[in-house]
């Protein structure tokens, strides 16, 4: 296993760029460069990222774009849809 390093930069919020603010009223919407950037960092292409609790869905959007696969788990019925329609609307494949 190689060496994690931390992130010991600060990554601004792109909040105006957000993929998924405007389709629901979630409270805990995550900036998506800050974790596309924890997900460049702390994975490599091709490896499973886990997303136990997908709220906005955002991990698991941001590990697909990054070319990682995902399994992306909630049980809540609301959030899995707005994960499948956010992803569909990307072009990502569910």
């Amino acid at each position: 296993m190689e060496n994690i390093k931390p992130i010991d930069y600060i990554i601004k919020p792109e909040k105006g760029k957000q993929r998924h603010y405007k389709i629901h009223p979630y409270f805990t919407k995550q900036a998506s460069n800050v974790v596309r950037e924890y997900i460049k960092n702390f994975s490599s292409e091709g490896e499973i990222v886990l997303d136990p609790f997908v709220g906005t869905g955002i991990t698991a959007i941001e590990s697909l774009t990054c070319k990682r696969r995902t399994v992306a788990i909630d049980l809540s019925f609301y959030n899995k849809r707005i994960l499948y329609f956010t992803g569909k609307s990307l072009g990502l494949r569910n």
